[in-house]
């Protein structure tokens, strides 16, 4: 039987996910060319058949990323018949729930809070930021149409309130990483879930106590 060589496009995905692995697991300065194409039993002149550097390779993990999570959100956010307040709680616990499934996110999630991941990290908030944001501005839209919400400029509060929840995040997930050494944080923790999802009600005008939390990190 004649071996079935892969595709080119199976090269290339391979390659993806074994640079996504690594540099979770080792930090993206860490993690060499040679070292993503000894995980695959690639060729140098086959990684170079579809990326130029080291950084072709992490702008193609991070937009592969952003565009499953886009995708898994927008289809969950299609449910017919949901208020403006139920829609965006699912906006934010199937956000959350997208990440803590993906093995090489979630296992090691705080991996991307080091200093050598930081470039990593940037660009997942960007893009994820850019590709949520119109998802997010139609919710708060709606919210006002149906008067749950009062946000005179939907597509600066839903800008705003993004940017809100990746520094939350940043801070959870420095305080979450110290909690064995420091169980006192735990109050500090919760405390900041608290006061994060009323300054997202205040902005939005929504009644108190309508946003619900995710889990400690806020995570979106």
């Amino acid at each position: 039987m004649q071996q079935k060589h892969p595709s080119h496009s199976d090269r290339k995905e391979a390659l993806i996910m074994a640079a996504a692995e690594l540099f979770v697991e080792r930090g993206y300065d860490q993690t060499t060319i040679e070292a993503i194409i000894e995980r695959v039993g690639a060729s140098k002149g086959g990684f170079y058949h579809h990326f130029q550097s080291k950084s072709d390779v992490l702008d193609a993990v991070v937009e592969k990323m952003t565009h499953q999570w886009t995708a898994y959100l927008e289809q969950r956010l299609a449910a017919p018949g949901l208020g403006a307040v139920e829609r965006l709680n699912l906006f934010f616990k199937t956000s959350a729930q997208w990440s803590r499934e993906r093995i090489w996110i979630i296992d090691k999630l705080l991996v991307l809070y080091r200093d050598e991941n930081l470039l990593i990290r940037h660009k997942l908030e960007q893009l994820g930021v850019e590709a949520s944001l119109p998802m997010l501005t139609q919710i708060i839209k709606q919210g006002n149409a149906q008067g749950v919400f009062d946000a005179p400029q939907p597509d600066e509060t839903a800008r705003i309130i993004l940017l809100l929840a990746n520094s939350l995040r940043a801070l959870q997930s420095r305080d979450l990483a110290r909690i064995d050494q420091q169980p006192e944080l735990i109050e500090q923790v919760e405390q900041r879930v608290a006061l994060g999802l009323q300054m997202m009600e205040r902005m939005l005008a929504a009644p108190a106590g309508s946003i619900e939390p995710v889990g400690r990190e806020l995570l979106y």
